[in-house]
């Protein structure tokens, strides 16, 4: 794996990062980190990628961008604290909370969420925002190729150990071979 782009602060500071809540990244991806195409996941829907989805989400807050939000049909997720990160002061989400700054969204998700683990769901921009400051990330690997124009950031083998590991094979719950990771950063995050 490659190594991942070391970015500046962008709006982490001491105030949120002095917590030590757990942050963690969820994600499906194609061969070559292909998370996208155009605003849309370029994959068929995957029934057991979403119940994955759901376990690992479920009564946590949640972080997302702007599109991200756009692309699940404006409204929230069920039995989730809803954080969706954007710039636009006119920019209202109902039945969300807005953040201006990942700051401002790990203070939502960190007071609304009483202690929960943080899930970061997407997309590019936002994972590459909080990639130095995730200590946990559940992938699930596709075994296809796709078109795509929207990648995961790289995740440097080095920096990152494997978990836990689940195969399922296609069948009546997916389309494609499915790989289930999580992993948990070696060295602790950015702080």
């Amino acid at each position: 794996m490659l190594a991942v782009h070391q970015s500046t602060d962008r709006g982490l500071g001491k105030e949120a990062k002095m917590k030590k809540t757990n942050i963690a990244m969820i994600a499906a991806m194609g061969r070559g980190r292909v998370i996208g195409l155009d605003n849309y996941l370029p994959w068929e829907y995957i029934s057991a990628d979403m119940e994955h989805f759901r376990e690992q989400t479920v009564h946590k807050p949640i972080i997302m961008g702007r599109k991200t939000f756009a692309s699940l049909g404006d409204k929230p997720l069920k039995d989730r604290i809803n954080v969706v990160m954007s710039r636009q002061r006119t920019f209202y989400p109902v039945g969300y909370f807005h953040a201006f700054s990942a700051q401002e969204a790990i203070r939502i998700a960190e007071d609304e969420g009483q202690g929960a683990e943080i899930m970061v769901i997407g997309g590019a921009a936002v994972f590459q925002e909080f990639m130095p400051y995730a200590n946990r990330l559940y992938i699930t690997f596709i075994n296809e190729e796709f078109r795509g124009n929207v990648f995961f950031p790289f995740v440097p083998s080095q920096e990152w150990r494997e978990v836990k590991r689940r195969i399922h094979m296609r069948g009546a719950k997916s389309p494609y071979d499915l790989v289930f990771v999580t992993l948990e950063r070696v060295l602790p995050p950015i702080s």
